[in-house]
C-alpha cells in the first residue's frame, strides 16, 4: 500500500506509532500525519488496519507498549536527499549551520528537534525536491 500510495516508508511507520490505533479509522486524527493520509487513501487500507488490530490483539500488546517500542526504533527524522541538498547548498556559500543542524539532529532522529520541525524536515518532501539524487561524490 505504501508502494502503491507512494506514501513514505520510514513515516508511515514513525505516524504509526504516534497514533493509537482507534485513530487509524478516523479521518480527522489523520489529518496530521501525511504519510499516513496517503496510504490511507489504498483500497485496502480498512482491511489492514482490521488485520493489524487483530494482531495486537493476539499478542496481547498494550498502546503505551506499542508506541514506546515503535518510537524507539522508528526516526522522525532522515537524511533525506532534499535536505541534504540544502545543506550542500548552504555549505558551498560558507553557511555551515544547517550542516551544524543536520549533525546535531541525526545523534537523536527519534526525539523531536524544534528547528529541525520549523524547516519541515519531518514534514512531506517539497514538490521541488522530487527527484533529486545525491551521491558520495556531492
Amino acid at each position: 500500500m505504501m508502494q502503491q500510495t507512494m506514501a513514505d516508508y520510514t513515516q508511515t511507520f514513525r505516524q504509526l506509532a504516534e497514533l493509537d490505533v482507534s485513530q487509524l479509522s478516523d479521518v480527522t486524527s489523520l489529518e496530521s500525519k501525511w504519510s499516513l493520509v496517503k496510504v490511507s487513501k489504498a483500497s485496502q487500507w480498512e482491511k489492514w488496519v482490521q488485520k493489524y488490530c487483530e494482531r495486537l490483539e493476539q499478542e496481547n500488546v498494550k498502546e503505551e507498549v506499542r508506541h514506546a517500542r515503535m518510537l524507539k526504533v522508528n526516526p522522525l527524522y532522515i537524511p533525506n536527499n532534499w535536505i541534504l541538498q540544502e545543506a550542500i547548498a548552504d555549505a558551498e556559500k560558507n553557511d555551515f549551520g544547517k550542516v551544524r543542524l543536520l549533525l546535531k539532529v541525526f545523534m537523536n532522529p527519534y526525539e523531536v528537534n524544534e528547528e529541525a520541525e520549523k524547516l519541515g524536515y519531518s514534514s512531506q518532501p517539497p514538490s521541488w525536491s522530487y527527484g533529486i539524487k545525491l551521491s558520495c561524490s556531492s
